[in-house]
């Protein structure tokens, strides 16, 4: 918030005067475990695979670009040299349409509390669009669960469903799956 003003005050206006273009929002999420194994489990995103790009200090980011935003999934310890075992989950609005729900049109827009708690909705909202495997035993598992299982963690599996209810069908069994087994083992 006070860099908002600061912004204003450099540019001689005020925040209700700034229009926005494009917006990025997110949240860093603190991890027990090394970001790129998460990262490594995340599938794909509305059925879609990842473009993938890595960084120089050697953590990779995940994205995936949609009509007017793009999501993305970094090791943000990496991306900014800190210590600590650090997810970045991020959503880059390409276009205000992307937010036009929420009403966000200018600078001063993101000093309003009640916008801002719609940006974490929406960021709740994208994370359901994600598939996320985990790497189980699967050893204890019948036949069919060891077959649904092991398609779902093949991101291609996912691209290659011909239409939204088998891709809708496919991911209730795979994530019961994980849930049965990942309550004895993660």
């Amino acid at each position: 918030m006070q860099t908002i003003g600061e912004v204003a005050t450099l540019l001689d206006t005020t925040p209700d005067c700034l229009s926005l273009h494009n917006v990025e929002f997110g949240v860093n999420i603190l991890l027990n475990t090394s970001p790129s194994k998460v990262l490594d489990n995340i599938l794909n995103y509305r059925f879609k695979l990842p473009d993938i790009e890595t960084f120089d200090g050697g953590g990779y980011q995940k994205d995936w670009k949609q009509q007017n935003y793009t999501v993305k999934l970094y090791d943000k310890a990496l991306e900014s040299g800190l210590i600590a075992n650090i997810l970045r989950f991020e959503i880059k609005a390409r276009t205000m349409k992307h937010l036009k729900d929420i009403k966000i049109r200018t600078l001063a827009d993101l000093l309003d509390i009640a916008k801002l708690q719609c940006l974490g909705v929406k960021l709740c909202q994208t994370y359901t669009g994600l598939i996320i495997g985990e790497n189980l035993d699967t050893a204890s598992m019948s036949r069919t669960e060891r077959q649904i299982y092991e398609r779902g963690m093949n991101p291609n599996f996912w691209r290659d469903l011909p239409n939204r209810k088998q891709r809708n069908y496919y991911r209730k069994q795979f994530e019961e799956v994980i849930k049965k087994y990942c309550l004895h083992s993660c």
